[in-house]
């Protein structure tokens, strides 16, 4: 029993331990992904435009909208959720890597690629190159790397100091007000 609970440990730090890379080229519409030694890359497909329903100006319905009349009421809820959800998205802006990214931007007027040009140059990212160019080609090269078990522990200790008795009482309270 105790070999497989160490063997178990020794496979969970296995797939923890390594770090994952994740990329995304716009020019070549692809998506990789490296981790503990293989890559596997994976070719978008295109979008297609399709024609817009028009929206009708009645009351919105809607489990979506429920939730957001519901947290009107509980404004101290809502406002230490934000706060809390963007706690954590700057901790883990902390622990992810950008380095080897890059953008390139135009726009159509020469003028504003000048001032765009005057503006991406005085920002200065480490590990990630932003650039005008005057020839029409906008794209994004981004290559994020992060140690999962990192994220997971950054992931945990905020699941654990969430409110949660007021957030299942509210998960109560819509699906109670959906039902009638």
């Amino acid at each position: 029993m105790l070999y497989l609970c160490l063997a178990g440990i020794f496979i969970g730090l296995l797939l923890f331990l390594p770090p994952v890379s994740l990329g995304y080229d716009s020019r070549e519409n692809r998506v990789k992904v490296r981790w503990l030694g293989l890559t596997l890359t994976r070719e978008l497909k295109k979008k297609t435009e399709r024609p817009r329903k028009k929206v009708s100006k009645a009351e919105p319905k809607g489990p979506g909208w429920a939730v957001i009349r519901h947290m009107a009421g509980e404004r101290n809820l809502a406002v230490e959720l934000i706060n809390k959800i963007g706690r954590l998205g700057r901790d883990l802006l902390g622990i992810i890597s950008f380095k080897g990214s890059e953008a390139g931007f135009s726009l159509p007027d020469p003028k504003w690629n000048g001032m765009l040009y005057a503006l991406l140059a005085n920002i200065h990212l480490e590990g990630v190159a932003l650039s005008t160019n005057f020839n029409q080609l906008n794209f994004v090269k981004v290559w994020v790397t992060f140690y999962p078990l990192q994220v997971t522990a950054k992931v945990m200790g905020w699941l654990a100091h969430l409110p949660l008795r007021r957030i299942i009482r509210l998960i109560w309270d819509i699906k109670k007000a959906a039902k009638q």
